[in-house]
């Protein structure tokens, strides 16, 4: 049986466009930031992990940074940094307390990662579990595959991920089945996109398709834009790859 909410997501997923892993992090990330703007700007909990973890890291910062002027919470933000900029001016002043440069950067050093980052971890990993789970399931499966094929599809690092929790193989030749399919699909629109640049067919009518094929190809390679997140996949890949040929 799909669960209900995994319908919603794909739902959601497929009108936000792109890679649906990708737009379902965005669509977290907003209202995870959101509430903490409105709700949360005097969690004390949450200020010391703020402190630990040097405030949030350069993309969600900037993220706060466009919501705050739209929810009109830029006192919110006010409040929050000056008591990290308080904090961290201590700790500068003990830096500069010290003569081991290995000293001084331990002392400069975050203690934790941006909690956001920490969230995205854990959503990337529940929605492609989910998604998992729904294309592995015999009485889901068709179903699951539909909603799949309806997105935008995986772009390669979420594909890789996935490979990675794979424990069905043919789970894993669909997916790189369908991202064949994807990207035969990209390589004619971008030809077409070039083709009808050169001044001999410019008069012929471009597709959203192709017009749209640039972009489309940055995303398939490194996700929605925000997903700057660099993960080590290499290993994990490797041993997802051994499992996915011994279960083949």
């Amino acid at each position: 049986m799909m669960d209900a909410f995994f319908r919603l997501d794909m739902k959601a997923a497929t009108q936000a466009g792109g890679c649906p892993v990708c737009a379902l992090i965005a669509q977290r990330t907003d209202r995870y930031l959101r509430f903490f703007l409105t709700e949360n700007v005097l969690d004390p909990y949450l200020r010391l992990r703020l402190i630990a973890s040097q405030g949030f890291c350069n993309l969600h910062a900037h993220w706060l940074a466009r919501l705050a002027p739209m929810l009109d919470e830029a006192l919110g933000v006010a409040t929050v940094y000056e008591h990290l900029v308080s904090e961290w001016r201590r700790q500068l002043q003990r830096a500069s307390e010290e003569t081991s440069p290995q000293r001084i950067a331990q002392i400069l050093r975050p203690q934790r990662r941006c909690p956001v980052c920490e969230h995205a971890d854990t959503w990337e990993r529940d929605c492609l579990s989910a998604l998992l789970r729904a294309l592995t399931d015999p009485q889901s499966r068709d179903e699951a595959q539909r909603l799949y094929e309806a997105t935008g599809g995986l772009c390669l690092p979420h594909l890789r991920r996935a490979i990675q929790l794979a424990d069905d193989s043919e789970v894993v030749t669909y997916l790189l089945q369908d991202a064949c399919r994807r990207w035969e699909a990209l390589e004619r629109d971008l030809a077409e996109f070039c083709r009808k640049h050169d001044y001999r067919f410019r008069n012929e009518p471009m597709s959203d398709g192709e017009r749209q094929s640039w972009r489309r190809a940055i995303e398939a390679f490194v996700g929605k834009e925000g997903m700057h997140r660099q993960n080590n996949f290499d290993n994990s890949l490797r041993r997802g790859l051994r499992r996915w040929l011994k279960l083949g």
